[in-house]
């Protein structure tokens, strides 16, 4: 009889092979139509800037950038996570719904079925580990710019404003009622509350995004 079945590394996943190789094939398209932006702005110009090849936070290339940074020393990071019972009810963290790539867990409360992650790392923490890896700070940096021009702007509207007509589509009303949103980066949630009629605030823990 064959001994147990090792458990498997999420770096194993076909699924996560694939998604590498899209990532690279979208960063060398969006490098490529830089490069075209600049020959025809400016064909003396040919080379494309570092912020012009960036994409938005929500797309993938950026997402496996800052996934490589955290590889590198998430063990450090994360040995620094502080432990929460439910922030709803208060009731201790259930069995493990599933794991994230990034080394946290997800549970379902057992009393009020609130999804929330047990384990999580403290804002200090994350502060410290963009003080000391400058790349990780500097590309964080980029995206929350990114996330303040007016193509992210309309992008946010149109992904936040299918949100909130889900929410209407299933009996909620929305001019008066209140939002309250944790982590929110720069706000784009708040400003499209607000042009649904709500009454929006946040809590940010990034000082970066704040």
């Amino acid at each position: 009889m064959s001994g147990p079945a090792e458990r498997r590394s999420w770096r194993d996943n076909d699924g996560v092979s694939a998604l590498r190789r899209l990532s690279e094939a979208l960063d060398a398209f969006a490098s490529a139509a830089a490069a075209r932006d600049a020959r025809e702005n400016d064909p003396a110009d040919a080379e494309p800037s570092a912020a012009a090849a960036e994409l938005p936070l929500q797309n993938l290339p950026a997402h496996v950038l800052f996934a490589r940074f955290w590889e590198e020393r998430r063990a450090t990071y994360l040995a620094r996570r502080a432990r929460r019972e439910c922030p709803v009810c208060g009731t201790p963290p259930a069995a493990t719904w599933f794991e994230t790539q990034d080394g946290y867990r997800y549970v379902i409360c057992p009393a009020c079925q609130m999804v929330f992650i047990p384990e999580f790392l403290p804002p200090s923490a994350w502060d410290d580990y963009y003080a000391a890896i400058p790349d990780a700070r500097d590309h964080l940096r980029r995206q929350l710019d990114a996330s303040l021009s007016d193509e992210a702007v309309v992008r946010d509207r149109d992904r936040f404003g299918r949100y909130l007509a889900a929410l209407r589509g299933h009996g909620a009303a929305l001019v008066g009622a209140r939002l309250q949103d944790i982590g929110n980066s720069t706000g784009p949630m708040l400003q499209v509350a607000t042009e649904h009629g709500m009454a929006a605030s946040d809590v940010e823990g990034l000082a970066e995004a704040v």
